[in-house]
């Protein structure tokens, strides 16, 4: 039956749902669709939960997740440390860094930088935990140097 403005109403037996439209799989509403294909749907006046009538992208990397769209992996750098290596400085030193993971994400896996290889940087990095241990060793004998260490982090999408 036609309705008042001479369109098609999909269902007689329900007012909210008046109109055929193309929607997409956006389970947490963030904007961001799978790549399922769109599927016709009866709705009213937006898309029901679930679902988007637009997207900004068609790559949502963990639709159960309203953190998390087209990038599940994100690689964030910890704060440097400083070494100073000779001129009666310890030879080794360890320093705590924090590298927080945005919201929705978690640290997975770390790994140590530096920017003298005659300074030997390593951490103690526990999955799940932004606090990380990062050590600086020199090797350099008695010739002095500097550099810094730092941490490369993943955080994946939970």
């Amino acid at each position: 039956p036609a309705n008042c403005l001479g369109l098609t109403d999909c269902n007689d037996n329900n007012a909210m749902q008046y109109r055929m439209a193309s929607v997409r799989v956006d389970s947490d509403g963030d904007g961001y669709c799978t790549a399922a294909p769109a599927v016709m749907q009866c709705i009213g006046n937006s898309a029901p939960s679930g679902y988007a009538l637009t997207c900004n992208a068609t790559t949502d990397c963990r639709d159960s997740n309203p953190f998390a769209t087209t990038n599940c992996n994100l690689a964030l750098e910890s704060p440097h440390v400083a070494k100073s290596c000779g001129g009666g400085n310890p030879p080794s030193t360890t320093s705590p860094v924090y590298v927080g993971c945005p919201q929705g994400f978690t640290s997975t896996m770390a790994y140590s930088l530096g920017n003298n290889a005659l300074i030997t940087c390593t951490h103690v990095f526990n999955p799940g935990n932004s606090n990380i241990n990062v050590t600086a060793t020199c090797n350099a004998g008695p010739v002095s140097t500097s550099g810094e260490c730092w941490v490369s982090v993943t955080c994946t999408a939970n």
